[in-house]
């Protein structure tokens, strides 16, 4: 059976960045392995004219990176 393409063009254009974005970061990290992953991150996001935070969300929802929980509202 024949797949059918439902999305519209935007949504084509927004996987497509995302893809190479996840791709990006996948690359330099194994590249460069001594960078932290937020280091890489914002060489990616300049690369696509995206935020550290928006790169951070894509690598999320792709499971290419898990963020550590750390401290709630800077208290101990």
């Amino acid at each position: 059976m024949e797949k059918i393409d439902v999305r519209t063009a935007s949504e084509r254009a927004r996987d497509e960045k995302h893809r190479a974005v996840c791709e990006a970061f996948v690359g330099l990290s194994a590249e460069r392995p001594e960078l932290r992953p937020n280091r890489v991150m914002s060489v990616v996001a300049v690369k696509y004219g995206l935020t550290v935070q928006g790169v951070r969300g894509i690598l999320i929802r792709h499971g290419l990176y898990a963020p550590v929980a750390g401290r709630k509202g800077g208290v101990r």
